[in-house]
C-alpha cells in the first residue's frame, strides 16, 4: 500500500516536471504582425536581484497609436554562429547571441519590469517580408523611444575598479588604469557599426551601459573629452555630428562618410543591398528633419481669480471685468490685448495621424523642410521633435484646450494691426496640390506658422495644433499667461474661429524637457510687452473670455 502511494507520488512529480520542461524547452514562435497598421513588438524584461538569475521575458504587440512607452537597445550582434544562450519568452525557449544575453542580464531592473525594443527579438528574423517592413520603420522606432540604451561589451579581463571610476557620478580625474579602460571603450567594436547612425542620431536620450554600470550620454562625452588619447575617437566625432544635426548643412551622407569604415556584421546588413541602405538613409534624413456657456457664478469666481494672477499685465481689463460682473451687464465687450504670433501657412495631419502613421510623419517633416525659410529650419526641426514628444506624452484631456466655437464672435476693430496687414500680403507657401486633405474626423490638426520672430526669446514656436475648422490664412494670437492661443480670421472685420495650442520655441521646450519637472503639457505665453505692430485687441463676450481663461 505504502509502496503504491510512493510510486503514484513519484509519477505525479515526474509528470509535473515533464510539463515544466516542455514549457521551458518548446521554441518560441513569433505571431505574424498586421502589416497594414504601424506597430512593433515590445519585450518586457522581468526584474532580477542578481545578474546570474534566469532571463525571463514576455513579448507583446503594440501600435504606435497606443503611444507605447519603451526604451530601445543598441548593441553589437557579434558572431551569431558562435556563443548562443537561451532565454525565456512567454515561458518558451528563445536563443540569442552571447552579447545580447549579457546585456539583458545586466540592464534589467531589480524591482520592476523594463519595457524594451530589441531588433533581434522584436523582429521575426525568419520572416523576410516582416523584417523588411520593420527595418523601414526602425527610424520611427528609435525616434519614438524614450531612451536608447547603448550596451558596450568588455573583454573578460576588464578591470572592475577602472570601470567603476569611469562611471562614477563625480567629476574626479581618472587614474592611468581608468584612462586605458576609457580608451578601450572608445575603441569598442560597437562604434564601428553603421546602424548607430540612426540608433544614436535619432535618439531623444541616450545612456551608456557596461556590465552593471551606466551613465547618460552627456557625462560619457564629458569623460571622453577629458581624455587626451580619446580626442580623435568615434564617440567625439559622432557628438560633433549630433551638435549640428538640425542644421541645413547637416546631411545623413556626412554621417555615412564619417562612418565609411563601419563594419556590417548583422543579418539586416547582409540582407540589404547598398541601394536599399541609401533609400533607408533618406528616411532617416527626413526625420532629422463649441464650448459650454459659463454661469455668472463661474465667471465671477474663476475669471477674477485668474485675472488677479496676471493683474500687472491686465490691470485695466481686471477693473472692466469686475464692473461687468458686479453690474450684471452682459452687453459690453471685454477688450483683451493679444499678440499676433503668425499666420497659418499650412495645415497638416491630425493629432492621431501624427502619432500613429509613419507616412504622415514623413509628409509632415517634409513640409517643414519645404515651407519654413532656410535660416529658420534648424530651429523648426528641433521644435518639431520636441513638440511631437510632448504630443506623444500628453493626456487626452489636454486636447480640450483646442476647440472651435459654435457661436459668432466678430467685431469691427478700430485699428488693424500692422502685422496682420503685412502677413496677409505674404504669398502663400503651400500648394493646394500638395496640402493635406481635410480629415474626415473632427480632430485637431497640426499647422505651420509664417511670420514668426526667430530672435525673440519670448517668441512662440513655428507650429501647433488647431481645431478642424481652421483654414490656411488664419492668424494665431496669444494672450499673456494663457495656454490657449486664439485663431482669428480676417473677413470684413475680425472674427474668432476657436482656440489652439502653439509649440514653445526650442529654448523653452528644451529647458522644460531637460528639467525634472512634469513637462508633458502645453506651454503658456510669456511676454511683458506687445509691440504696437503685433498688438490686436480681441473683443470678447464674458463667456468666451471665461472659456479662454479656464
Amino acid at each position: 500500500m505504502f509502496s503504491r502511494k510512493k510510486t503514484e507520488a513519484k509519477s505525479s512529480l515526474l509528470r509535473r516536471f515533464t510539463r515544466f520542461k516542455k514549457v521551458e524547452t518548446d521554441p518560441f514562435q513569433h505571431t505574424p504582425l498586421n502589416a497594414s497598421i504601424d506597430g512593433i513588438r515590445l519585450l518586457t524584461l522581468e526584474p532580477a536581484s542578481s545578474p546570474d538569475a534566469v532571463v525571463k521575458t514576455s513579448l507583446h504587440y503594440v501600435t504606435f497609436a497606443e503611444k507605447p512607452k519603451y526604451e530601445a537597445l543598441s548593441y553589437t550582434w557579434g558572431d551569431e554562429t558562435a556563443d548562443r544562450e537561451r532565454i525565456s519568452i512567454n515561458e518558451k525557449e528563445f536563443v540569442v547571441g552571447r552579447n545580447l544575453y549579457e546585456a539583458l542580464k545586466h540592464i534589467r531592473h531589480r524591482d520592476r519590469d523594463r519595457i524594451l525594443w530589441i531588433d533581434a527579438i522584436c523582429i521575426n528574423q525568419a520572416n523576410v517580408p516582416e523584417k523588411n517592413q520593420q527595418i523601414r520603420m526602425m527610424p520611427f522606432t528609435y525616434s519614438k523611444a524614450s531612451q536608447v540604451l547603448i550596451w558596450l561589451d568588455t573583454h573578460p579581463g576588464a578591470d572592475p575598479t577602472s570601470l567603476s571610476q569611469i562611471f562614477a557620478s563625480g567629476a574626479s580625474q581618472l587614474d592611468a588604469s581608468a584612462n586605458r579602460s576609457l580608451v578601450n571603450l572608445c575603441r569598442n567594436a560597437y562604434w564601428r557599426r553603421v546602424w548607430i547612425i540612426q540608433e544614436i542620431g535619432l535618439a531623444r536620450r541616450i545612456s551608456i551601459h557596461c556590465k552593471t554600470y551606466n551613465m547618460d550620454w552627456e557625462r560619457f562625452i564629458f569623460r571622453v573629452q577629458s581624455c587626451q588619447e580619446c580626442h580623435n575617437s568615434i564617440p567625439l566625432k559622432f557628438q560633433r555630428q549630433l551638435d549640428d544635426k538640425y542644421s541645413s548643412g547637416h546631411k545623413l551622407q556626412t554621417l555615412i562618410e564619417t562612418h565609411k569604415g563601419s563594419l556590417c556584421k548583422e543579418p539586416r546588413d547582409h540582407d540589404s543591398p547598398q541601394h536599399d541602405i541609401l533609400r533607408f538613409a533618406k528616411t532617416v534624413q527626413t526625420l532629422l528633419g463649441g464650448r459650454r456657456i459659463a454661469s455668472r457664478d463661474d465667471v465671477q469666481s474663476e475669471i477674477l481669480l485668474h485675472m488677479t494672477a496676471v493683474e500687472r499685465f491686465w490691470d485695466e481689463q481686471y477693473k472692466l471685468v469686475h464692473s461687468i460682473v458686479n453690474n450684471h451687464d452682459t452687453t459690453n465687450d471685454l477688450i483683451v490685448p493679444a499678440r499676433v504670433v503668425g499666420r497659418i501657412s499650412y495645415l497638416g495631419p491630425t493629432y492621431h495621424e501624427i502619432i500613429s502613421d509613419t507616412k504622415k510623419i514623413l509628409q509632415w517633416k517634409s513640409s517643414i523642410t519645404r515651407l519654413i525659410p532656410e535660416d529658420q529650419l534648424p530651429s523648426a526641426r528641433e521644435e518639431n521633435d520636441l513638440f511631437l514628444e510632448v504630443l506623444e506624452n500628453i493626456k487626452e484631456q489636454e486636447l480640450e484646450a483646442i476647440a472651435s466655437y459654435d457661436r459668432v464672435i466678430a467685431w469691427e476693430p478700430v485699428d488693424i494691426p500692422r502685422s496682420l496687414v503685412i502677413r496677409e500680403e505674404e504669398p502663400k507657401k503651400s500648394d493646394p496640390a500638395i496640402s493635406e486633405k481635410s480629415p474626415s474626423t473632427p480632430e485637431p490638426r497640426l499647422f505651420l506658422l509664417s511670420g514668426t520672430k526667430e530672435v525673440d526669446p519670448s517668441a512662440s514656436g513655428k507650429m501647433g495644433l488647431a481645431p478642424p475648422e481652421t483654414q490656411e490664412g488664419d492668424f494665431v494670437c496669444q494672450v499673456q499667461g494663457i495656454t490657449k492661443a486664439v485663431i482669428v480670421r480676417k473677413r470684413i472685420g475680425l472674427g474668432i474661429v476657436g482656440t489652439a495650442v502653439v509649440a514653445e520655441n526650442k529654448f523653452l521646450a528644451r529647458a522644460r524637457r531637460d528639467s525634472q519637472r512634469q513637462y508633458y503639457t502645453f506651454g503658456t505665453a510669456q511676454f511683458d510687452l506687445i509691440n504696437t505692430d503685433d498688438r490686436i485687441d480681441l473683443s470678447l463676450d464674458i463667456a468666451t473670455a471665461y472659456d479662454l481663461l479656464n
